[in-house]
């Protein structure tokens, strides 16, 4: 069993060949986050067991910031202030469980429960909580709000008595999101009361973002992207608001392509469209100075790219992942050779291929979890994970 605090969301050299090849490895696309079994292997996506209706119980702590506000709005009762930020959870959810996958609404347990206890998000009870009066170490200067996740390594494994057994390296058994309390500095409001409050944050887009933590997402670095590791400016929300005909309208193409990595759903015949390739240095004696990352291997590709499929029609960034890896399952440990693949696109649209390096506005230190996860000590398989390359410009081959 692992545990791991996602990356918080906060407050704001030697010319490379993208050579396009048939033959893939075992990878997997955009920023999600893994687990690696205890007994080794290769990485693991982090995601729920859809497959079992109603596995994703979910709650939230009515214990709320009354001095100051924390959370505001429009209505000011006690009732109907709790009402309507229910009202907002039950829509964050829906966009995520809008875009077509197998994480569908029957994935989540019928009802979200209301708990009144301040302490509620504990990453030992098995529980997926949503809690706004709790403080945490985890809020560190710039921190809005955080997810901690709780994932299996060991088949079989039933730490929490109250849930069935783990059927998945990787899969989530526990995850919480807490909004930061105690701070007349920062707030948050629903999207209701936003335009009177427009010095708070939106509690709708900060939600829907740790959201996707919460199902398996670390951080993107599209600009456009709900899992951009930087809140949008007070007063503002990112995106389209979600309406019944269009849930998902919140989320970039990004999140959705991933989303589909995740969850996949065997009766979407739209998005199956794969591109895979290496990201290789065109002077290989450029990568010779770096640390050997497994036993018996050496670093042959440039890691930590974010390679980035563009709609060549239309300009529109569809899908970014972060590149430089494989695992072969019959040959682990996680070998870092350059490779990356982008899956579950569109089909029938052309796309371009760019490549840049992690530097700046995002960089390596905005996804973390996501890097360290590509290894793990202790394991018959040594491994680990090399320094991002960021010094690097790119041309593509055809």
């Amino acid at each position: 069993m692992k545990r791991a605090m996602t990356d918080p969301l906060r407050m704001a050299a030697a010319g490379l060949l993208a050579l396009v090849v048939l033959a893939q490895p075992v990878a997997h696309a955009y920023v999600l986050n893994h687990t690696i079994a205890a007994s080794g292997g290769c990485p693991e996506m982090n995601r729920f067991q859809t497959a079992t209706a109603g596995i994703v119980d979910r709650r939230w702590s009515t214990s709320l910031n009354t001095s100051p506000v924390t959370i505001k709005t429009q209505d000011q009762t006690a009732n109907g202030r709790i009402q309507e930020i229910h009202n907002m959870i039950l829509e964050s959810f829906s966009v995520w469980t809008g875009v077509g996958t197998s994480l569908t609404a029957s994935s989540l347990a019928p009802q979200l429960n209301q708990v009144g206890t301040q302490n509620a998000c504990n990453s030992t009870d098995g529980l997926n909580t949503i809690c706004f009066n709790q403080t945490d170490a985890g809020f560190t200067a710039g921190v809005l709000a955080f997810t901690r996740v709780v994932n299996s390594d060991i088949p079989g494994e039933q730490p929490f008595p109250n849930n069935p057994p783990a059927t998945l390296i990787g899969e989530i058994l526990d995850a919480d999101i807490l909004f930061k309390p105690n701070d007349a500095n920062t707030t948050f409001a629903t999207p209701q009361a936003l335009a009177t409050n427009p010095s708070s944050f939106d509690f709708e887009s900060v939600l829907v973002h740790e959201l996707g933590h919460f199902f398996g997402f670390s951080h993107s670095s599209v600009l456009r992207a709900m899992m951009y590791p930087f809140v949008p400016p007070t007063g503002t929300f990112l995106g389209e608001r979600p309406s019944q005909a269009k849930p998902d309208g919140p989320l970039a193409d990004d999140d959705r392509v991933g989303l589909r990595v995740l969850y996949p759903n065997p009766q979407d015949t739209t998005n199956i469209g794969t591109i895979s390739g290496f990201i290789l240095p065109a002077n290989p004696i450029s990568l010779s100075g770096l640390p050997v990352p497994s036993a018996g291997r050496s670093v042959t590709g440039v890691f930590g790219t974010q390679v980035v499929a563009v709609d060549a029609d239309s300009g529109a960034v569809v899908a970014a992942t972060l590149g430089g890896w494989s695992c072969d399952p019959a040959s682990p440990p996680t070998n870092f050779d350059g490779f990356y693949k982008i899956a579950r696109l569109p089909v029938g649209r052309n796309y371009k291929i760019f490549v840049e390096p992690l530097d700046l506005p995002t960089d390596s230190t905005n996804i973390t979890g996501a890097l360290s996860d590509l290894c793990r000590s202790g394991v018959p398989q040594p491994c680990t994970v090399p320094a991002v390359n960021t010094n690097f410009t790119t041309k593509i081959r055809p």
